[in-house]
Parts: C-alpha cells; sequence; structure tokens
C-alpha cells in the first residue's frame, strides 16, 4: 500500500509488525484506515520518538492491514505505546488525529504486536 518515513538516519534496531483486522472484509475500508494513519503520522506535532519508517500492506482477504515499521529499538517502541491511550491498548499519539486513527470504524480494537530485534545485516554481493 504505502508508507511513511521520519527524517532520521538512525540504524533501525527493531522490526515491529502489528497485524490490524478489520471487522469484515473491505478494501475500500484498509485505504481509508491507512490514510487515516499516514494523516495521523503526518500531522503530529510530536512524532514518535524511534520511529523510522512505517510500511503499511493490506491482506490479500481484505480483512486486516499489516504495519511492517523500523525502529530504532524495542524499548523505543514500547515509550511510545505509552504516550497515548486507547482502552486498554497504547498508542503513539493522543491528539485528534489518532483518536481518528485507533478509533476507525472499520477496525477491531484488538491488533496483533511483534517485535523482532535486529541482529545483523545481510549484505548482497
Amino acid at each position: 500500500m504505502r508508507g511513511g518515513r521520519a527524517e532520521r538516519s538512525e540504524t533501525p534496531g527493531c522490526l515491529v509488525v502489528v497485524r490490524q483486522p478489520l471487522k469484515a472484509p473491505d478494501p475500500a475500508a484498509q485505504r481509508d484506515w491507512v490514510s487515516t494513519v499516514l494523516r495521523a503520522l503526518d500531522g503530529d506535532a510530536t512524532p514518535p520518538e524511534g520511529l523510522l519508517t512505517a510500511n503499511f500492506f493490506a491482506g490479500r482477504d481484505g480483512a486486516s492491514v499489516y504495519n511492517l515499521a523500523e525502529w530504532t529499538s524495542a524499548e523505543a517502541h514500547r515509550t511510545a505505546l505509552t504516550i497515548g491511550r486507547h482502552g486498554p491498548y497504547g498508542s503513539i499519539g493522543f491528539s485528534d488525529l489518532w483518536r481518528a486513527a485507533r478509533e476507525h470504524p472499520a477496525i477491531t480494537a484488538e491488533h496483533e504486536v511483534r517485535r523482532h530485534a535486529r541482529h545483523g545485516a545481510l549484505v548482497s554481493a
């Protein structure tokens, strides 16, 4: 789908993979939710510290969206989630833009988060 990138040159230390389910399969809702999140990322006066890139992929079945985000560290991601709250879940922002992303009518409140630490880099020959 699309992605966003902070203006930073730091080396990623963690890949955060989020699977955001939708209430019902709907490719238009997938695109709309990603646009809402990108507006929040681009419009936040204080972007999350440690976020380097965020890339979004639509599930082929139309029922979920995957966010693959590079962070400086897993701890930076955990810290960013303490900025805002949405029910029992953390949120990397608390502005109206972030509230719109977390309360989007097409998504479920539940989502999956996996953090993968960087252990090295592969280099192509």
